[in-house]
């Protein structure tokens, strides 16, 4: 419903395929692909190496605030993005987390990015990420990313 949303309020323009990596804490790694469907919002598969688990999931971001550009996202924009990770090698054991295997998690950060006219991005992105580990647990999570929009 979100998606829609955002979709819906999203001036139209060409649709673009990008591509993110990064470093961060305590996803250690982290890379994205996926498209930008409209200038202020954009739909990836997401993967994370999480201290020892491999994460993969989808993710939307919201593109807000900033000049709308009519087919790149805003050169300055606040990121509000939603994740659902799941770690393939634990699939056999439902979505609670155990010791040090992470099974799935929920992340919702807030961030910066910035987007050159060259379609060049740089993104920062710090929240909270919810699993469940002998009941509900929260942890941060920040990373940085460099990509490209094209």
């Amino acid at each position: 419903m979100l998606v829609l949303a955002l979709a819906g309020a999203a001036h139209a323009g060409p649709v673009h395929a990008r591509g993110l990596v990064g470093l961060g804490f305590p996803e250690l790694f982290h890379a994205e692909v996926g498209w930008q469907a409209a200038p202020r919002l954009s739909i990836e598969v997401h993967y994370g190496w999480i201290i020892f688990n491999h994460m993969v999931g989808p993710s939307v971001t919201g593109w807000l605030l900033g000049e709308a550009r009519p087919d790149l996202p805003p050169r300055h924009a606040l990121l509000v993005t939603g994740q659902v990770l799941v770690n393939p090698l634990a699939i056999g054991d439902g979505v609670a987390s155990h010791a040090d295997v992470l099974a799935s998690a929920i992340g919702t950060p807030l961030g910066y990015g910035y987007t050159a006219d060259s379609g060049f991005q740089f993104i920062v992105r710090a929240g909270p990420f919810y699993y469940l580990d002998n009941g509900f647990a929260v942890g941060a999570n920040l990373h940085l990313g460099v990509g490209w929009t094209f």
